[in-house]
């Protein structure tokens, strides 16, 4: 438990509590004597998307609880609404991803608070976490459903009812997942845009001493420890899991509204793990798990098939 808390941090800034106090006090470290770090990551939106309908049936569902600081009266979150996905916010989240591969931490790896990434108003949040191989995954962590209060500030923070916008942010790198959900009081940009699902050369600015931390990292190639999120640890049973990937033998698939279409795939032979089939928009095609494609009404969409160790490949659905 206390390995899961230090690992997975949560944090709340409002301008109307002494929250912003406590924050205004922490100095930007930020420093003309910055490193620009290039490396590559695969970033998985679509699947960082999905999250939002879990952050919004916890708010709008009988779950929609904490504890208060006694640690036996359950405070319910009455009557709060659904958060509203912010592209723009997205953005600063994928950035962030990447920017906590570096460095895991709020503070940004060039010594920058977190909430300088993206401009806010009225309040703003981020939840970190890194080790876990899927969205519910890190999402249950996330709702600390059975923590005291002082191990819940990552589920008041999707709790909180002064929170309007959400954006998530996934990125694959060195073997490690690592996820993002950032938060703010207002709402820049519902407009739907591509999801990224592909690898990206990232550019974070680091101090010196991070990035030079950082670039070791790079060429020992070593993995950081799976977030543990019961009892026991989760993590790929391959013994090289970066060598399994998959391709689609079609990645352009016309269906039918009402018929179904059958993913065919080929992994690298040796692959134990299990394969995860998710599509980006549920509305317009649904995807089984084991890789049944059923169209539901006119449109465009993606079918995105990935294995635990971040590998996939992305099929376009067209409905007709």
């Amino acid at each position: 438990m206390k390995e899961r808390l230090r690992k997975s941090v949560a944090v709340f800034l409002t301008v109307v509590t002494a929250s912003l106090f406590v924050f205004s006090n922490v100095t930007n470290l930020y420093a003309a004597d910055t490193v620009a770090l290039k490396f590559n990551v695969t970033y998985g939106q679509t699947e960082a998307r999905t999250m939002l309908s879990m952050v919004n049936k916890l708010r709008t569902g009988d779950e929609a609880w904490y504890w208060d600081k006694d640690d036996s009266t359950k405070i319910k979150a009455e009557g709060l609404g659904k958060l509203v996905y912010d592209y723009d916010l997205e953005v600063a989240a994928m950035q962030r991803a990447a920017e906590i591969a570096v460095y895991y931490n709020h503070m940004r790896p060039s010594g920058e608070n977190c909430f300088t990434a993206y401009a806010w108003s009225g309040c703003c949040a981020e939840n970190i976490a890194y080790g876990y191989n899927s969205a519910e995954a890190v999402f249950e962590a996330w709702k600390e459903d059975n923590e005291p209060y002082m191990g819940q500030g990552h589920r008041r923070n999707m709790l909180n009812s002064n929170i309007k916008a959400i954006a998530i942010g996934h990125a694959y790198y060195n073997g490690q997942h690592y996820w993002v959900q950032e938060f703010r009081g207002n709402v820049v940009s519902d407009v739907e845009t591509v999801a990224n699902d592909s690898e990206t050369k990232c550019s974070v600015d680091a101090k010196a001493d991070i990035a030079s931390e950082f670039e070791k990292s790079m060429s020992k190639s070593t993995k950081k420890p799976v977030e543990i999120t019961t009892d026991k640890t989760t993590e790929d049973t391959n013994s090289k899991p970066e060598k399994y990937v998959v391709k689609l033998k079609k990645t352009t698939i016309n269906v039918k509204k009402g018929k179904t279409y059958t993913l065919k795939y080929s992994i690298t032979k040796g692959y134990t793990g299990k394969v995860k089939f998710i599509s980006s928009n549920k509305k317009i095609a649904k995807v089984s798990a084991k890789g049944k494609v059923r169209g539901i009404k006119k449109g465009k969409c993606k079918i995105t098939v990935r294995l635990n160790n971040g590998k996939k490949a992305v099929a376009k659905i067209t409905v007709k």
